[in-house]
């Protein structure tokens, strides 16, 4: 219950994940390479008017352990493993990154 209590409200904060029509999504949604059962995707350019740049989310789907790549660069991570904390769950630097097995990861820069 709290998982979802923290996605509503992460959606609810920011207007990235919100975004209002197909035109914005066009302009800041980018699909990421990711391997079989993996989802990952980008909203880029402060998508919504929202005050992060630069939002990656990354759903595994797989029973193991899985890499992808992101840009280089610092990211605070929002989401992972069941936790969710807008104010951040640490950082992670870019490149290639995990992504534990059934879990979603979601990061910002």
């Amino acid at each position: 219950f709290a998982y979802y209590k923290g996605l509503i409200a992460l959606r609810k904060a920011h207007p990235a994940f919100r975004l209002g029509n197909a035109k914005l999504v066009r302009k800041h949604l980018e699909f990421i390479d990711a391997p079989a059962k993996m989802v990952a995707f980008r909203l880029k350019d402060h998508a919504g008017g929202d005050k992060w740049n630069n939002i990656y989310v990354v759903l595994n789907g797989n029973n193991t352990i899985q890499s992808i790549n992101i840009p280089k660069g610092k990211y605070t991570i929002v989401a992972n493993n069941g936790v969710i904390n807008e104010g951040g769950n640490g950082e992670m630097e870019g490149g290639e990154i995990t992504i534990d097995a059934q879990t979603a990861l979601i990061l910002h820069d």
